[in-house]
């Protein structure tokens, strides 16, 4: 008889996994632009999920039930993605996006431990957390290129799944209290942590992760050469204005970062009546320069306004400040010395805060 239920359990876990994991590729389907075509994307990866199942199914009871919790957790977070990749995602938007999903996560394992669990080992939901970590990085995990360069490259993925164990961990101090009272109050507390996570940790650790600090302040003396169109060399204190702002122009990658640079030259219009501030353009490739990726030939055909200059020695200065082609950089220099490095956005920001202290 004990065998009977344990294989009709074996079973229905295996039905509940893969539906789930259906759920997940139907809601990339149907709620991304790419369509049907999601399916072969997803295709490995479902799979991959399949053949954990499989093997979950056969596993004891308890490991089967913490782990059919971290695959709701999973797919829920993912429907929630797919949701919101559909709209354009704004700042505003993104800090709802977080503050759904640590939410999602909370709720889920409170109802989780009060409707199945019945209020009994609260600590298990911290380990069906941890094994919804694991579930991204199985899905990916068995191609070789997910780990190159890994905490810069997938720095965005790592933010976005931090918010898991915080939404579990929110979850389980909620499952700790006693009463109405306490309810009532460690849910005000978890609801005012939540605000203040999902408008500032998400983006602390992405920075952190590509720019070396959580919000992009540093201090790093400059000493790389450059030089200027006509050859000659330049130091960042040659221009005038107390700070220096210079856009990173990954000239290799032309196709892309152009439309970037053409943001950054909106930012300078936006402050060039501003004497204290310098707009530049260093234009630079990882890999050294050649006719295609020449920054001058590449500044005169894209009809860029701000002054332009070229690193001498470029593979050095991307090792340097440990910079990878894939994402934006804007440096704020003063007295050659680096102050703050992030992207466009959060330099904007930045700069409205220099202004307001210079007045």
């Amino acid at each position: 008889m004990t065998v009977t239920r344990k294989t009709k359990f074996g079973t229905r876990y295996f039905l509940w996994g893969t539906g789930l994991c259906l759920l997940f590729i139907l809601a990339g389907v149907f709620l991304t632009p790419q369509g049907w075509r999601r399916v072969l994307d997803y295709y490995p990866n479902f799979l991959s999920m399949e053949c954990l199942i499989i093997g979950l199914a056969f596993a004891p009871k308890r490991l089967r039930e913490d782990a059919f919790l971290s695959e709701l957790l999973f797919v829920l977070q993912q429907l929630l993605y797919h949701i919101f990749i559909c709209i354009h995602l704004e700042e505003e938007g993104e800090r709802l996006f977080n503050f759904l999903c640590i939410g999602f996560t909370a709720t889920t394992a409170y109802f989780w431990h009060r409707l199945y669990l019945r209020n009994r080992q609260a600590h298990r939901i911290l380990f069906s957390t941890g094994g919804c970590l694991l579930f991204f990085l199985f899905l990916d995990g068995w191609n070789v290129h997910f780990w190159t360069d890994f905490w810069i490259e997938r720095s965005h993925l790592i933010s976005y799944v931090c918010l898991l164990p915080v939404g579990g961990f929110f979850g389980y101090i909620l499952c700790l209290c006693q009463n109405t009272p306490q309810h009532l109050i460690i849910g005000t507390l978890i609801l005012a942590a939540s605000v203040w996570c999902a408008m500032y940790l998400f983006q602390a650790i992405e920075t952190y992760l590509v720019y070396g600090t959580p919000t992009g302040k540093t201090k790093e003396v400059f000493t790389p050469k450059l030089t200027d169109p006509k050859g000659m060399e330049k130091k960042l204190s040659d221009f005038p204005g107390q700070y220096q702002i210079f856009f990173i122009w990954n000239t290799d990658k032309n196709n892309t970062s152009a439309y970037d640079v053409y943001q950054f030259e909106q930012l300078a219009i936006e402050y060039r009546n501003l004497l204290q501030f310098s707009f530049l353009l260093l234009g630079i490739s990882p890999n050294g320069y050649t006719p295609e990726n020449n920054p001058l030939k590449l500044y005169q055909r894209e009809h860029f306004h701000l002054p332009l200059l070229q690193a001498s020695y470029p593979a050095d200065f991307w090792l340097q400040f440990n910079l990878s082609p894939s994402f934006e950089y804007v440096f704020i220099s003063r007295n050659d010395t680096i102050i703050f490095k992030n992207n466009i956005k959060s330099t904007s920001h930045y700069l409205k805060k220099l202004k307001s202290h210079a007045y």
